[in-house]
């Protein structure tokens, strides 16, 4: 399935909660008959792993892609990547009744995974960091620090804003303040 229908399913999660949440809400959301999602995932629980698993797979590779774009300076990519990884999703997160909830499932489901989405995001950071040379002196342990702040910055900012444009201008604020 294409990241519109796992955004979509993920929505009705966000919206309804995990209890809630039928399976005629996730078929429709993704676009299949009910006995097609419970062929494909088996139950419920098997379609909520799916679309986590999933979702965080895209969004990582958006934001580690936003890290390579050479069109872009380095500032601007870190922006970006920051984007994909969290500013994209905070309407979804803060306006749902159970986007917190979904959040939280997600970072657990990822550290469940084989591999840690949001450690694999934390080290492609610290490396673009080193790459561009935007620490002084790049090393991985002020990268790594660096990145840490940047991530616990960018989780409070998910917290305070309410739109994805709320979130750059403010995730703005923060790299500047802290890439002088």
């Amino acid at each position: 399935m294409d990241y519109e229908s796992v955004n979509s399913v993920l929505s009705q999660f966000a919206k309804f909660g995990f209890r809630k949440t039928s399976m005629d809400d996730i078929a429709r959301a993704a676009g299949l008959s009910r006995q097609s999602v419970y062929n494909r995932f088996g139950s419920k629980e098997g379609a909520f792993k799916w679309a986590l698993s999933a979702f965080l797979q895209h969004i990582l590779e958006a934001a580690t892609s936003a890290l390579s774009d050479n069109k872009a300076s380095p500032k601007e990519a870190l922006l970006a990547a920051y984007q994909h990884w969290i500013g994209d999703h905070v309407e979804m997160i803060i306006s749902t009744d159970h986007g917190m909830e979904l959040m939280e499932q997600a970072i657990q489901s990822s550290q469940e995974a084989t591999t840690d989405a949001e450690d694999t995001f934390y080290s492609a950071v610290a490396s673009f960091l080193i790459k561009h040379e935007m620490i002084s002196p790049p090393n991985i342990a002020i990268a790594a620090d660096v990145t840490f702040a940047l991530s616990a910055a960018s989780k409070g900012l998910m917290m305070k804003t309410r739109t994805p444009q709320e979130f750059a201008d403010a995730m703005r604020r923060v790299v500047d303040a802290v890439l002088r």
